[in-house]
């Protein structure tokens, strides 16, 4: 917990410590849960099965250019944070590709949050929050993929 607080990802999740907090805070009085249980590798988990409809999933970029280290602006996608709930690639953070074309390095949008490693000497992991008042960040993607959908599981 300690982790989480000292990044600042108390703030991202919702973090609660029992079954009845979760109930209060996911469920409506209306839904019956399917709470599931499994072992794997020796660590047992519980989850609950929530009603959700599919959920959308794409490609961002391509791996060409990655393989000949011959990319160009023109091979960069520009993502909203607020079209993509999650995601996962190489990605940086900047306005013209002249500031970010050196600064791309394993990134993750999570509920709309991005991160990335950018792949320099010494990189430290940075990330912008997504708040409701703010515009969309804009990310830059060499290569990925998104997804989006509703909570299946918790």
């Amino acid at each position: 917990m300690e982790v989480f607080k000292t990044s600042g990802l108390d703030q991202l999740f919702r973090i609660v410590t029992s079954e009845d907090e979760i109930a209060a805070s996911f469920l409506s009085k209306k839904t019956n849960p399917e709470v599931i249980s499994k072992e794997v590798e020796g660590i047992a988990m519980e989850y609950i099965g929530l009603p959700a409809d599919k959920g959308s999933l794409w490609v961002i970029g391509s791996q060409g250019p990655l393989a000949r280290s011959e990319y160009t602006e023109k091979d960069v996608a520009t993502i909203k944070t607020g079209e993509m709930q999650f995601g996962a690639g190489l990605a940086a953070l900047g306005e013209t590709f002249k500031d970010y074309k050196h600064l791309f390095g394993e990134s993750m949008v999570i509920n709309r949050n991005f991160f990335v490693y950018p792949a320099i000497k010494h990189s430290v992991v940075d990330f912008m929050m997504e708040t409701d008042s703010q515009v969309s960040l804009t990310c830059k993607f060499l290569h990925g993929f998104g997804f989006s959908g509703h909570y299946r599981y918790i």
